[in-house]
C-alpha cells in the first residue's frame, strides 16, 4: 500500500452517518444495531485522522445519508443536520455532499437545496448546479481529474411532492414495472457492510461501509491518494485498504 511518490492530491471518504440523538436501535431486518448517537463521535475520530494525515485532504466526500430519518420522527431533522454539520466543519476543508434517500426522508427537495448540504452552490466557478431541480454538480480538483455529484433521486417518490410530474413519471415505471400491489421495491445503491466490483471495462464500484452501523471501538471512513496511475484507497476501522488501478484507456 506504501508509494513513495507523492499523490497528486488526497481526498477523506465517509458514508452512512445517520446520526440522531436517539438511543442505539436495529436495522429494519432486526440483525444489525445502528449506534445513532455515536455515529457523530465517529465522525469527529475521522475529521480528527484526517487532519493527522501526512498529507492533508483536499477535500471530504460525504456519500449520503448523512442524519438517520428517525429524525423526523421527533422533529429533530434541522438540530441533527446543524449539528453533523458543525462538526463537519472542524475539517477546515471543503466537503462535498451526495444526497441519499435518508435526506429525503427528513427534507423535501427545496428544504435540501436551501440547506447547508447543497454544496454544489459552493463548487468551483463554472461548475456548479446543471439544473435548478436537479442536484447534480462537476468539480475538478487537479487537471485530467473531474468528480460528478449525481442526483439518484431526481426521478423518485420521495423528495417530490404528489403534484410533481416526476413523482407522477416515477409513480407511472413503478406501475408499469413492479408486480408488487404496494409498489415496493428492493432497495440499492448503497449496503452499509460496503461492497467491491470491477466491471469488464476495469472500471472499479465501491460501495463504502457505513458508520451507523459501526461498533463504537472501530469505525469506516478512508483517505484517498490519488496518483496518476491509480487511486489508493487507505481505510480505517471496517473500510478495507484498496488499490485501484484506472483502465488502460485512461
Amino acid at each position: 500500500m506504501e508509494n513513495s511518490t507523492r499523490p497528486v492530491f488526497t481526498f477523506g471518504v465517509i458514508a452512512d452517518i445517520q446520526y440522531a440523538d436517539i438511543d442505539d436501535g436495529l436495522n429494519f431486518l432486526k440483525t444489525r444495531t445502528r449506534y445513532y448517537r455515536n455515529s457523530l463521535k465517529l465522525l469527529r475520530s475521522a475529521i480528527q485522522g484526517w487532519k493527522e494525515e501526512r498529507v492533508n485532504p483536499s477535500f471530504i466526500l460525504q456519500l449520503g445519508d448523512i442524519i438517520d430519518g428517525h429524525n423526523k420522527n421527533h422533529e429533530a431533522s434541522d438540530r441533527a443536520l446543524e449539528t453533523v454539520i458543525d462538526e463537519f466543519e472542524n475539517s477546515l476543508v471543503k466537503v462535498h455532499n451526495v444526497w441519499g434517500n435518508h435526506e429525503f426522508y427528513n427534507f423535501n427537495r427545496n428544504t435540501l437545496f436551501a440547506s447547508l448540504i447543497n454544496s454544489g452552490e459552493k463548487a468551483e466557478s463554472g461548475s456548479g448546479l446543471i439544473d435548478d431541480e436537479i442536484y447534480a454538480y462537476q468539480f475538478s480538483p487537479a487537471p485530467k481529474f473531474r468528480f460528478v455529484i449525481l442526483d439518484a433521486y431526481d426521478l423518485s417518490i420521495i423528495g417530490r411532492d404528489p403534484t410533481n410530474e416526476k413523482y407522477n413519471q416515477a409513480i407511472k415505471i413503478l406501475k408499469e414495472h413492479n408486480n408488487n400491489d404496494d409498489l415496493n421495491h428492493p432497495p440499492a445503491g448503497h449496503d452499509h457492510d460496503g461492497g467491491y466490483h470491477k466491471d469488464q471495462s476495469g472500471i472499479h464500484h465501491l460501495t463504502l461501509e457505513g458508520v451507523i452501523e459501526t461498533h463504537p471501538d472501530s469505525n469506516a471512513f478512508g483517505t484517498v491518494y490519488v496518483y496518476d496511475d491509480q487511486m489508493v484507497l487507505k481505510g480505517n476501522g471496517r473500510v478495507e485498504d484498496r488499490v485501484l488501478m484506472y483502465p488502460n484507456s485512461f
